[in-house]
């Protein structure tokens, strides 16, 4: 038996150098999906890669790029319920490089180091 069915959704988040990868897999029979994606409101407009059952966008990590994604797909059957997803707080991943990191983590320690003999000094 060959049941067939609207497309369920699921979006998945990964940083990728300097971009936010959204992938929205869908699992569908008939599995012949057309995909779209929405930002809050409106339409989205960016770079869209679709491969069969998957489709992704790319955000760059900048503050315009924080909000609620939606990946609508909809088959020979009907349109699924949308999936979506919200990105906040992807701006600091720009700023934070694990060389920061480092020289932060070893400016606290020399910090307390120098506390430390200053209230051994005392």
């Amino acid at each position: 038996m060959n049941a067939m069915y609207k497309p369920e959704c699921t979006i998945h988040q990964e940083k990728v150098e300097d971009k936010i990868l959204l992938t929205c897999e869908s699992d569908a029979n008939p599995d012949e999906v057309t995909f779209l994606w929405k930002k809050g409101n409106g339409t989205y407009d960016g770079d869209i890669k679709m491969n069969g059952l998957q489709s992704t966008i790319r955000l760059g990590l900048l503050q315009e790029s924080f909000g609620t994604y939606f990946c609508f797909v909809n088959n020979s059957v009907g349109l699924g319920v949308p999936c979506e997803i919200d990105i906040q707080g992807i701006g600091v991943l720009k700023n934070i490089s694990d060389t920061n990191i480092i020289v932060i983590v070893a400016v606290i320690a020399a910090s307390l180091v120098a506390l430390m003999i200053l209230v051994v000094l005392i």
